[in-house]
């Protein structure tokens, strides 16, 4: 299977209607925990907008 991980780049919001979003909610590592649950046989493309 083929899996692909996206870390989107993340701003604080600047319209008032928008809840800020915190890096510290979305570790780095994240994406990378995650896959660790696939199987070895899965083809895994984790790409991190930062």
């Amino acid at each position: 299977m083929k899996v692909k991980m996206i870390l989107p780049s993340l701003t604080e919001a600047e319209n008032p209607y928008w809840r800020p979003i915190k890096y510290s909610l979305f570790p780095p590592l994240g994406l990378a925990t995650l896959a660790s649950y696939l199987s070895e046989e899965d083809e895994i493309d984790l790409i991190d907008h930062t």
